[in-house]
């Protein structure tokens, strides 16, 4: 509130006025004062009603919604359960909020970006009070002292047990004890606070921690522990053969506003896994607060290793008792010795002709008997086949089998019927064998003779028409993007590509054509981004593959990308099917292939937990494109459940504030993603497509980027759905403009 003082008024006029009011009648005078009255009473309350719309500042104890309508949305949310904790970052500096009430707890305002303030909850009283501010701060006064002389600290935290909190005032720290909010201890490493100086040693005293090693006693502030692994076996295969070794990687953060002292990084082997041996711990260190401090350990199994899985325990220690908590298990999948050894015994081809062979459109049934020469049994395997662009499965043919377990000298076989088209020169078939948690135990060529394509060129004689066309015709649409894809500049070791796609659901309506835009997409991500064709740098899958259950694995914390991405990845994510919303939590989910439009939120996953698992990543770069609508409409425009009606949600979400992050959704609101029929694809992908192929390129620099690509699919589906009567326009978030999808050769 403002105020402004004004000169007394001139006596003379003063008296003037006085006479001027006692002359008037009763009635006038009355009036007039009840019109002043009324006119200020009305300023007064527009004023108040103005200062309540614009909140300026939050405090401890205040909800998420207070926090986010000053403060705005978070550049990230952690929700921590097992610290009974959730955390909203603003760049370096942090709000924790009680879970179970959504209430301020504790922050740190690192880089005095928070719209945060303490004040005392009651008012001084008198001189005494006036005199007290100005004599230094002693032990046992209360929280409301410390905030009248200091203001608001730029941290408060609290020790694990809550037993007490933790002002920090430039580099110095005043502790309380919480159950009476009064001054028991105290760090001074600057002048930002003043202390009586015959309690200056008491105070410090009160903080000290004695250590377990004999080693002097030191005044701390609180540093708060928080840590994370990555582990990549020698050969890569993801996991730990006889004769191999691990490097696993415990990286432990101080978020706290002192500074771990004496952090001691420790690895311990859970399972009983004989053979497996782990190296000695690093040696101690000391962590900042904000800082990140790696401790590397080699886990080494010799030829008797006799695990099939290795169950390890990180965990750190802090000199003064600001442990790492929870501690961190990590399950690595391990061989045992005497490894099993699945070969393709023999590979064949029942086709019309009888000669072994693969014509052009001729249909053949092809049989693959695998063994196992190896030593030992294998698991449950499930077989999927993956086959190049111009070999295709006929009616009715599947690519996944489900083979048991194979003994030590034990067979299978693979039976599917297929055929090729009139290019196909090398089919690129391959079988790869998994176990029943996915991981992967044998990749197989299989070679499958083909005639090739047809050589040389046909003359022809031909007499003109009797009309004569005035422009060429245009081509087909499917043809400008399933033909003659577009080459990458180079190949890109360090990218990585997923591609999903369901059509045909167990409890849904088709998403047609989702499957065919899956497998084009596929072969964009190889060709045009230039990502490896390998199950490494590549994850694809379609129909029944897309479980509930396969998100889960591939999304986890420690699931499949969580393994593979590194700071050097760029990651490409492709969606194509049903999306759905939550109408009860207005939450947009993804529904894989055994979701119930009954239960979204069971089957579902949701949205917003795929943005925060990739915001975790440490990845480069993170193009998302989704070629799906979250209103409950199928393509076509029909209700997915019965009586579902369409809802419009937001697909918004603090995570996609990071800079590296960028998505382009095929629709907005209660639109639905719908097809383009002509094509066989759906109207997103095929103008993603078409983008890729350097339509999109508006620089002509062979560099297409999430802003260019955005760009041209929102306006070309926009205009395509208009022609179709429909309304669609796609949504494109991204915080970095410049982040490359894709380099094209020249």
């Amino acid at each position: 509130m403002e105020y402004s003082a004004a000169p007394p008024p001139d006596a003379a006029a003063t008296r003037s006025a006085r006479a001027g009011v006692a002359g008037a009648r009763p009635s006038e005078a009355g009036l007039a004062a009840r019109i002043v009255s009324q006119a200020a009473l009305t300023l007064l309350l527009a004023a108040v009603a103005l200062a309540a719309q614009v909140p300026q500042r939050w405090t401890l104890g205040d909800s998420r919604e207070r926090v986010r309508q000053v403060q705005g949305p978070p550049d990230l949310i952690e929700r921590l359960t097992s610290l009974n904790r959730e955390v909203w970052s603003y760049r370096t500096s942090s709000v924790t909020f009680d879970p179970h009430t959504g209430h301020v707890v504790e922050y740190v305002d690192a880089e005095r970006l928070l719209k945060v303030a303490l004040v005392p909850t009651a008012r001084p009283a008198g001189n005494a009070a006036a005199v007290r501010l100005r004599s230094p701060l002693t032990l046992g006064a209360s929280r409301d002292d410390v905030l009248r002389r200091y203001g608001s600290p730029w941290a408060y935290t609290r020790d694990a047990g809550a037993r007490h909190a933790f002002l920090a005032y430039g580099r110095s720290v005043v502790r309380l004890t919480v159950a009476d909010d009064r001054v028991s201890g105290w760090i001074v490493r600057d002048s930002a606070i003043r202390v009586e100086s015959r309690e200056l040693a008491e105070g410090e005293q009160a903080m000290l921690v004695r250590r377990s090693t004999g080693e002097a006693r030191q005044a701390v502030a609180p540093a708060t522990l928080r840590g994370s692994v990555r582990w990549r076996d020698d050969d890569g295969d993801g996991a730990l053969a006889p004769g191999e070794g691990v490097s696993l990687t415990l990286a432990v953060t101080n978020d706290g506003p002192g500074e771990g002292r004496g952090v001691r990084g420790s690895l311990r082997i859970e399972s009983p896994a004989s053979g497996v041996t782990a190296s000695i711990a690093p040696a101690a260190v000391t962590i900042a607060s904000g800082i990140t401090r790696d401790f590397t350990f080699r886990l080494t199994a010799d030829s008797a290793q006799s695990a099939t899985e290795v169950v390890v325990v990180a965990s750190a220690s802090e000199a003064n008792g600001f442990d790492l908590a929870p501690a961190l298990r990590l399950r690595i999948p391990a061989r045992v010795a005497g490894a099993p050894q699945i070969v393709v015994r023999e590979t064949r081809i029942d086709d019309a002709s009888r000669d072994g062979r693969l014509a052009p459109r001729e249909i053949a049934d092809l049989t693959i008997r695998l063994a196992n020469t190896g030593t030992a049994p294998t698991p449950p395997l499930r077989a999927r086949l993956w086959r190049g662009g111009d070999l295709f499965l006929a009616a009715g043919a599947r690519d996944t089998f489900s083979l048991g377990a194979l003994p030590a000298g034990g067979e299978s076989t693979v039976s599917l019927a297929v055929y090729t088209n009139s290019r196909a020169a090398d089919t690129g078939l391959r079988l790869e064998l998994a176990d029943a948690r996915g991981r992967v135990l044998a990749r197989l060529p299989i070679d499958l003779p083909v005639t090739g394509r047809a050589r040389g060129v046909l003359d022809v004689v031909a007499t003109p028409d009797s009309a004569v066309a005035t422009r060429a015709s245009a081509r087909t649409p499917s043809a400008d993007v399933d033909r003659e894809l577009p080459r990458a500049a180079t190949r890109r070791p360090d990218a990585i590509a997923v591609v999903l796609g369901v059509e045909r659901y167990k409890a849904l309506p088709d998403a047609r054509f989702a499957e065919r835009d899956a497998a084009l997409m596929r072969r964009y991500a190889v060709e045009a981004l230039g990502i490896n064709d390998d199950v490494e740098h590549l994850y694809a899958r379609t129909g029944a593959d897309v479980t509930g259950g396969e998100l889960r694995k591939l999304f986890g914390e420690t699931g499949w990308l969580a393994r593979r991405v590194t700071a050097n990845t760029d990651l490409v994510i492709y969606w194509a099917g049903h999306g759905a919303p939550d109408a009860a939590r207005r939450a947009p989910y993804l529904l894989p292939f055994d979701a119930d439009p009954a239960f979204v939120t069971e089957t579902g996953y949701a949205l917003g937990d795929l943005y925060d698992r990739l915001a975790r990543l440490p990845a480069r770069s993170i193009t998302i494109i989704l070629d799906a609508c979250f209103s409950g409409l199928t393509r076509a425009g029909e209700a997915l459940a019965a009586g579902a009606r369409p809802t419009v949600l937001s697909i918004e979400h603090p995570a996609l504030v990071r800079r590296q992050m960028g998505v382009i959704t095929a629709s907005r609101g209660a639109q639905s993603a719908g097809d383009l029929p002509e094509a066989r694809h759906g109207l997103l992908t095929y103008w993603v497509a078409r983008g890729l192929r350097g339509e999109a390129d508006t620089d002509a620099n062979h560099i297409i980027t999430i802003a260019e690509l955005g760009r041209f699919a929102e306006r070309n589906v926009r205009e395509t759905a208009a022609r179709l009567n429909r309304d669609q326009r796609p949504l494109v978030i991204s915080r970095d403009s410049t982040t490359v999808v894709a380099k094209l050769a020249p």
